[in-house]
């Protein structure tokens, strides 16, 4: 009984198909539906991005908002010392020759280091230090770590040399660096 209910209803769909109009409206019918379909996706798909959007960018504002200032770790910082430090570098730079110019640059590398472990930056190098900084606490974070790097390539490369002005636009990221964290 349920083969001749079956076969029964594959006839009627076959009858039903075989009329040309029959086939044009069901084609219609289904062309309708999923396009209806795919805009609603559409809809949603556009939703959901803009979504996600919102809700990154506000994980991104709550990230800044935890993050503490450099200014703020500031702590116990010896200005008058960090001066007199940053005026024995410049003087190396004044020299005015080649050693004088890298180890204008080394001491200069050493002092923010120095500076970065006082107010409690940890890690166990300069880079280390450096990795755990976001930029939205340190601006010049991107032209410190390009100095840090001429600093390393001018201590582990042996015959580095370095002109003066590369010496003088090293020493002006270092100084903003000092500015910016209020230690001259």
């Amino acid at each position: 009984m349920e083969e001749a209910i079956f076969s029964n209803l594959i006839r009627k769909m076959i009858i039903f198909f075989e009329d040309d109009l029959n086939r044009l409206v069901v084609f219609l019918t289904l062309k309708s539906i999923f396009l209806l379909l795919s805009l609603a996706l559409s809809v949603g798909i556009i939703i959901l991005l803009v979504k996600v959007r919102k809700f990154a960018f506000h994980l991104d504002s709550l990230k800044k908002e935890s993050l503490p200032s450099i200014k703020d770790l500031q702590g116990n910082i010896n200005k008058s010392a960090v001066l007199k430090r940053w005026q024995e570098v410049l003087k190396k730079f004044k020299l005015n020759t080649k050693e004088g110019f890298v180890l204008a640059v080394i001491e200069a590398d050493s002092l923010v280091d120095f500076i970065l472990k006082e107010i409690g930056i940890t890690g166990f190098d300069m880079g280390e230090r450096l990795k755990s900084i976001k930029k939205e606490q340190l601006p010049c974070l991107d032209e410190l770590w390009e100095v840090h790097k001429l600093r390393n390539r001018m201590a582990h490369e042996h015959g580095f040399s370095i002109s003066k002005e590369e010496t003088n636009d090293a020493l002006k990221v270092y100084q903003k660096m000092l500015k910016e964290l209020g230690a001259i």
